[in-house]
């Protein structure tokens, strides 16, 4: 739930670490308790290294086990931009369950992250291919078409997973193309809805700066992600390699966060 956005990760990637270390001290090699501990140490604590060699641990007392490659790519590799290792990774989770649509997305986004446009699209019609109605699936479409300029298709692959799963996430990539479509209105209408979603429930603080970020506010993105770093949002750790805040990329509130979260900095230029 902390992972995915669904609850704010200091109240529940806590009892995850707990109950994965109880988990442990029944079975030390219990790949799905390594697999979860790694999980909360990556997205949660930031402590790669550690991370690391659960995710390794689990893959060694279970090779069959998709799960353990499919998160160390996405938690661990990908927020490092080590992306040939993490495609070679979901290659492995993929061969071993073929049928697991978040796989496939998986593969998207780790092509996303990385600036391949084709593969991201690539896999992203794959999942969908197996089931049309799989919001992530329209997702992950979205924002690689986003990606390649293709803005009004994007807009469509973004209402849909909208309209399928009513996610948080969805919404926000769906405000950055109606910027880039011009469409002030619309982006305004997203941004106050976002806004009375965060008055209810958990709202990561990532997908307000997303937006800011493409309108060109430097300074209310970075408020947001500074709130971010304060509630230890899951999404932080992909900050350093998500396309929506390249123009952030020079800025020393930016890296100061990137430091902080113990991420590799960008080049300058």
């Amino acid at each position: 739930m902390g992972l995915y956005g669904m609850a704010a990760p200091h109240e529940v990637a806590p009892l995850a670490r707990d109950a994965a270390n109880r988990a442990l001290a029944i079975d030390p090699r219990s790949a799905g308790a390594l697999c979860a501990r790694a999980c909360v140490r990556a997205f949660f604590e930031w402590e790669w290294e550690e991370a690391e060699k659960d995710f390794r641990a689990a893959i060694d007392a279970d090779p069959q086990y998709p799960t353990a490659y499919q998160w160390f790519a996405s938690t661990v590799l990908v927020p490092h931009g080590r992306f040939a290792e993490a495609q070679q990774l979901l290659a492995r989770a993929h061969d071993l369950d073929p049928l697991s649509l978040s796989l496939t997305v998986s593969r998207s986004a780790a092509a996303y992250y990385a600036r391949d446009r084709k593969g991201a699209e690539g896999f992203a019609r794959e999942a969908l291919h197996q089931d049309a109605n799989f919001s992530m699936g329209h997702f992950f479409l979205g924002v690689a078409l986003e990606l390649s300029g293709a803005h009004a298709e994007a807009a469509h692959a973004l209402s849909r997973a909208v309209s399928l799963a009513d996610s948080t996430e969805a919404l926000a990539a769906l405000g950055v193309v109606q910027v880039a479509l011009g469409d002030a209105a619309a982006v305004d209408a997203t941004r106050a809805e976002l806004e009375r979603r965060g008055r209810l429930q958990y709202l990561s603080p990532v997908l307000l700066a997303q937006i800011a970020a493409r309108t060109g506010d430097e300074q209310s993105a970075l408020w947001y992600l500074e709130r971010a770093t304060e509630f230890r949002s899951a999404d932080l750790i992909w900050v350093g390699v998500r396309p929506v805040f390249e123009s952030l990329r020079t800025h020393p509130t930016y890296r100061r966060i990137l430091s902080e979260l113990r991420l590799p900095l960008p080049a300058a230029s």
